[in-house]
């Protein structure tokens, strides 16, 4: 890549071209998008996730379809992952709706009693 490309001046063509490089070169380094979290559930960790429905930056239909690529590699996902949509969130915080404030609590208590949240009230006050 040529860190002196103008961005603003570049063709379709010349774009297509960086951000297929990119993905090339970083997609080792941070892609998130594998699906198969076994080592990760076999050491004992948890995920809970949480996506504000009224997100503006990241779609929440990508953390879904991610929850589901999770579930066809690994069906008992409940058992380490939980994913709550949020209505009325936005991006991490802000929105009309009820906010995740009880997450860190809802994981220790999954962590350290075995009781996992089953609901987003769980993570809502």
């Amino acid at each position: 890549m040529d860190p002196e490309a103008d961005a603003l001046n570049m063709t379709h063509q010349e774009f297509d071209h960086m951000v297929h490089s990119s993905i090339q070169h970083y997609t080792s380094i941070i892609s998130t998008n594998d699906p198969d979290l076994s080592e990760f559930r076999d050491r004992g960790g948890k995920i809970l996730t949480f996506h504000g429905l009224v997100d503006g930056i990241i779609p929440n239909k990508g953390t879904e379809r991610y929850y589901n690529a999770v579930k066809d590699v690994i069906p008992d996902v409940g058992s380490f992952y939980r994913y709550f949509e949020a209505p009325g969130v936005a991006h991490c915080i802000g929105g009309p709706g009820g906010q995740p404030t009880s997450i860190f609590d809802a994981m220790r208590t999954w962590v350290e009693n075995g009781t996992a949240p089953d609901s987003s009230n769980n993570i809502s006050r």
